[in-house]
């Protein structure tokens, strides 16, 4: 699920943003840096990789004018974080390396962390030799444990996988972020249990992260899990209900990607019922929001 994905990162993305610091007088600079992270962010929401490219490397000339190495390694981690989203492994791979070796170089261990592990799930998922770390102490903050999660679970070590999830779900803050994170764990276990062919577990994992959504309000996290529990349900009613549901949510967010990836399981359901006139319907809509996308993506290259 690559919206799903996405997501994750943006997440991280926004967890990174801000020093954690209060002082009484705030280093402009830094403010700055926070500012553009979060603009930075917003962007990649939209799946505006140009304009988030541009405002996360300013991002990284506000940090470095803060002259803070913390920042610095987190404005390096965000540009890496944003090119894998991207899909340009390349300069990922180099930003990445950049926030490791600000961070080790300063002796930075929670953005040092980050990044290791950061850079191992880029390289697993290349196929290339990456960190298989064990489970990772629970000092870390809930987005590290959530990358080394997923890092776990394409290396098919599971139990790393499910306990490093498990430390996010035991996280006792109850702030919003942490919350997400512990819908993004739920999500995770239930990704994994349908990997394992666990379909029950699944579906609990499922009906907890719909649950939780309502309760804090976090619309794309729900529609991602309605996606899922369509996957995961056999009645074809209940299928259509989630799709239509989920497409509702992806609609109003203007998300794309999302809407196109319901509208081709949409379709699949009516060309396995006969339905040839909701087929071709379906198709006009899909073909709007490919041409969306197409012109989504020059306004980008403008920008």
């Amino acid at each position: 699920m690559k919206q799903f994905a996405v997501l994750v990162v943006i997440l991280m993305l926004a967890a990174c943003g801000s020093s954690g610091q209060k002082n009484m007088v705030e280093n402009p600079y830094a403010e700055r840096m926070k500012e553009l992270s979060s603009n930075g962010v917003t962007a990649m929401q939209r799946e505006r990789w140009l304009v988030a490219e541009r405002l996360f490397e300013r991002a990284l000339q506000a940090a470095q004018l803060a002259n803070d190495p913390n920042l610095i390694a987190r404005a390096w981690y965000n540009l890496g974080m944003l090119h894998v989203s991207a899909g340009d492994d390349q300069k990922g791979e180099a930003a990445l390396k950049r926030a490791s070796s600000v961070a080790e170089q300063h002796q930075l261990e929670v953005s040092s962390m980050r990044s290791r592990v950061a850079l191992a799930l880029l390289l697993q998922r290349q196929g290339r030799e990456a960190w298989q770390p064990d489970v990772l102490g629970s000092s870390y903050p809930a987005d590290i444990h959530l990358i080394a999660a997923r890092l776990g679970q394409l290396q098919q070590r599971y139990d790393v996988a499910r306990q490093e999830y498990e430390v996010v779900l035991k996280k006792k803050k109850v702030d919003r972020a942490t919350m997400l994170y512990k819908i993004e764990a739920h999500m995770g276990l239930a990704l994994l249990a349908e990997q394992q062919q666990d379909h029950e577990t699944a579906k609990k994992e499922v009906a907890l992260v719909s649950e939780m959504s309502r309760d804090i309000g976090a619309p794309r996290l729900a529609a991602h899990a309605l996606l899922l529990s369509a996957k995961l349900t056999q009645g074809e009613a209940q299928k259509r209900d989630d799709l239509q549901a989920a497409l509702a949510i992806y609609r109003i967010l203007q998300d794309l990607q999302g809407q196109s990836d319901t509208l081709h399981q949409l379709m699949h359901l009516a060309d396995r019922k006969g339905d040839h006139i909701g087929s071709e319907r379906l198709q006009g809509e899909l073909d709007q929001v490919g041409e969306a996308m197409m012109d989504s993506q020059k306004i980008d290259k403008r920008d």
